[in-house]
C-alpha cells in the first residue's frame, strides 16, 4: 500500500497517473485499476490526463467510454474511474476485482471506513501484485483522522503496518518543490494562503 500525502502541488495525482500507466504497460490484460474521488466532476481532469497519455502511447486503439468513465487499452488493461461519495457508491464495484485501487483526495472524507470497505475489491485472480494508493492534501474534514492513522509517529519512506487494515504501507510526502511540472509562479500563488490560514499554508 502507498499513502501519498503532503502539500498542494506536490505531484501526487500525476504520480498516480504514471503508476496506472506503468501497471497497464507491465501487466496488460491482467491489469485492472479503479480510481475514485468524491464526485465524478472531480475526476474529470484526471480522466482527461489519462486519455492524453493513453492516446499518446496507443493512439485511437485506446478505447475510452466517456459515459461509463472506463478505458480499455489494446493490451487488455482496464481502468475505471468512479465517484465515491457514500455507502451507496460501494455497490457498483462489489463483486469486481481490481489489482490497483487509487483513492484520490481522502482528506475530503471525515470517515475513512469507505476505503476500508473498498479493500474488499482489491484482489487479483491472475497473481498481479495488488496495490492500494491513497492521496491527501492538508486540511479538509479528514485531516485529523489521516494524521492520526497514517502520519503522526510514522517516518516517511519506511514501511509501517496499518493497525486498522493490517496491511503494510509506505508514507510518501511531497511538497511543490518536488514537482517540476508546476509553473514558476505557483509558489507565490500558494503564499496567498498564508494570509488566510497560516497553519494550512505550513
Amino acid at each position: 500500500n502507498r499513502h501519498l500525502d503532503g502539500g498542494r502541488g506536490g505531484g501526487k495525482t500525476y504520480s498516480v497517473i504514471l503508476e496506472v500507466f506503468r501497471r497497464a504497460e507491465r501487466w496488460g490484460t491482467h491489469s485492472r485499476t479503479l480510481i475514485t474521488r468524491r464526485t465524478q466532476g472531480a475526476l474529470s481532469e484526471l480522466e482527461h490526463e489519462l486519455l492524453a497519455i493513453f492516446r499518446l502511447r496507443y493512439g485511437t486503439a485506446a478505447r475510452h467510454n466517456a459515459n461509463e468513465h472506463v478505458f480499455r487499452l489494446p493490451n487488455g488493461a482496464y481502468v475505471e474511474l468512479r465517484n465515491l461519495e457514500g455507502q451507496r457508491d460501494l455497490l457498483p464495484p462489489q463483486g469486481k476485482s481490481f489489482d490497483c485501487i487509487v483513492a484520490e483526495e481522502i482528506g475530503q472524507y471525515a470517515d475513512l471506513s469507505l476505503f476500508d470497505f473498498l479493500r474488499g475489491c482489491l484482489r487479483s485472480p491472475s497473481g498481479v501484485p495488488c496495490r492500494f494508493i491513497m492521496t491527501a492534501n492538508p486540511g479538509g474534514p479528514g485531516h485529523a483522522v489521516i494524521a492520526k492513522r497514517f502520519i503522526f509517529g510514522r517516518e516517511a519512506w519506511v514501511p509501517v503496518v496499518d493497525k486498522v487494515s493490517g496491511r503494510t504501507y509506505v508514507r510518501c510526502p511531497s511538497t511543490l518543490d518536488d514537482n517540476p511540472r508546476l509553473p514558476s509562479d505557483y509558489a507565490g500563488q500558494m503564499r496567498a494562503i498564508a494570509s488566510v490560514d497560516p497553519g494550512l499554508y505550513e
